[in-house]
């Protein structure tokens, strides 16, 4: 391979994102956010990762000009594609040499957690600081209404992105699933409505439908996930992408969470200083009704 090869594969793995198929789209997604671990991946851990065939990675790596994974594997022998992939500066825990010894040392299930959620948290930083996370704040400040959708266990997640945002502006709320006809998004004020999706693996039906539906009828949509959606992509407005796989026995989302207070942060700014007439309104509110413990 030459020199730029590991940029290369960056570029081309970026391209598979819009272009491929729903499971090339998840493989692509997954390299990406986990492209410092690749020298010690196989198809097997790969596909075991992303919930797919070990002959879809296979196929993979060949849709991306590559006669195999090994060869594709072999775009990453520098440490410095592993830290220009890892895309978080110096960090420690994601130099490749650093790395190496990090697995050699048998630090066990929860050296790898730790590590994997620091990155997690810088990650969401680095996130905070692209077109697409301004863009998404940019509506959530100006939409005359903001509806939230969680599905399964990320309803929680909607609820407490919608109930922070509320302290800030008017007309924001969770969007009622109990009815089945959401007529609060399509019929109520459709040209003025922002939609935010959260949702992760294993996907709801019911959050691919709705993300397309809304499409369909010009409502800019935010769907946040995991590293390994790939149907988000060709469906939402923007996609924003949270690490959710820390070594545990199953994904957890407590970095969404991270994600969401970076957002109310950056709306907050985005309306100036009016918003602290009505967090003090609020306030006053609150401690009339119920009050605070002392």
């Amino acid at each position: 391979m030459q020199d730029d090869a590991g940029n290369d594969l960056k570029e081309r793995l970026e391209a598979m994102l819009s272009s491929g198929t729903p499971n090339e789209r998840a493989i692509a997604a997954y390299l990406l956010e986990n492209i410092a671990r690749l020298p010690f991946e196989t198809s097997a851990t790969i596909a075991q990762a992303i919930r797919v065939s070990e002959v879809s990675v296979g196929r993979f790596a060949r849709a991306l000009g590559y006669r195999n994974l090994k060869e594709m594997k072999e775009a990453l022998k520098s440490d410095v594609d592993l830290a220009a992939f890892a895309g978080v500066g110096d960090s420690p825990w994601l130099q490749g040499s650093a790395l190496r010894a990090h697995f050699n040392a048998g630090q066990g299930v929860g050296g790898a957690a730790l590590e994997r959620e620091l990155r997690a948290v810088m990650r969401n930083h680095q996130l905070a600081t692209t077109p697409e996370f301004a863009a998404c704040v940019q509506r959530l400040a100006t939409a005359r209404q903001v509806l939230v959708a969680g599905f399964q266990t990320e309803r929680g997640l909607a609820a407490y992105l919608a109930h922070n945002l509320s302290y800030l502006r008017p007309a924001v709320r969770v969007l009622s699933l109990e009815s089945g006809h959401f007529a609060d998004l399509f019929l109520d004020d459709p040209q003025g409505t922002a939609l935010v999706v959260i949702e992760t693996r294993r996907y709801s039906r019911l959050a691919v439908e709705l993300v397309a539906k809304a499409q369909a009828e010009g409502i800019p949509v935010t769907v946040i996930t995991d590293p390994y959606c790939g149907w988000a992509p060709e469906l939402a407005t923007e996609v924003l992408r949270v690490d959710t796989d820390f070594s545990h026995f199953w994904d957890a989302t407590g970095q969404i969470a991270g994600l969401i207070n970076l957002m109310v942060i950056k709306v907050f700014e985005q309306l100036g200083p009016e918003v602290e007439q009505r967090m003090t309104r609020i306030a006053e509110n609150y401690r009339s009704f119920v009050g605070h413990q002392r």
